[in-house]
């Protein structure tokens, strides 16, 4: 291709990530080797308050959070799972979450080193966290980290009422930008796990490709 990232997961825009897994899986019928460990960077981005730790702690199945004290640096956790019908073979996430956004240029270098993949989250209630989202740590990343997913994250859904960017306009930047789109809210616990399990499904099988 020309060079640009795909999972072959078009899809990814719309609400039902789980009939994307059961596509994926069957899609990529080739030989591997037997067992695969493969550990995999995630770094999580965005403007502060708009949910990354949240996020990550629904991901890592930790109780609901709803301290939001903003500590200092980075704070870095792994989760481990298995591809549906791969039963042998274990994805590892390593997930940098940026805690304190004012120390994010003193990390930045470390933050972004060897990432595999990146989530910048805004808040759809909060129509400058979505400006930031794309004018600085989309755009930030991208410098960075070249040809690896990037996913928009439009966070804080059940706050529907409050809503100031439309799924629509997320959705649009997200391609103009070559860029995965999906809206969530970690609080409820709604997209979190299929986020996350789609990227890394997409990155295991793209690893498999790339060295079969």
């Amino acid at each position: 291709g020309n060079g640009t990232f795909s999972l072959g997961l078009d899809k990814f825009s719309i609400n039902e990530p789980k009939t994307i897994i059961n596509g994926v899986t069957t899609a990529h019928q080739f030989r591997k080797p037997k067992k695969i460990e493969k550990l995999f960077k995630l770094i999580v981005l965005g403007s502060a308050a708009v949910g990354k730790t949240t996020l990550v702690n629904q991901f890592l199945k930790k109780e609901e959070v709803i301290d939001y004290r903003p500590t200092l640096g980075i704070s870095i956790s792994t989760q481990q799972f298995h591809v549906q019908g791969f039963k042998d073979d274990i994805i590892k996430f390593l997930v940098y979450d940026l805690a304190g956004q004012s120390f994010f240029k003193r990390v930045r270098h470390e933050y972004y080193q060897g990432a595999n993949c990146a989530f910048i989250v805004y808040d759809v209630t909060k129509r400058e966290t979505f400006d930031e989202a794309i004018d600085f740590w989309l755009e930030d990343a991208q410098k960075k980290l070249g040809n690896v997913p990037f996913v928009l994250i439009g966070n804080k859904i059940d706050l529907e009422d409050q809503r100031e960017i439309t799924k629509e306009e997320g959705l649009e930047k997200a391609k103009k930008l070559k860029s995965f789109f999906i809206e969530t809210s970690a609080l409820k616990n709604i997209n979190v796990q299929d986020t996350f399990k789609i990227i890394g499904i997409g990155l295991f099988f793209k690893y498999i490709e790339e060295s079969t």
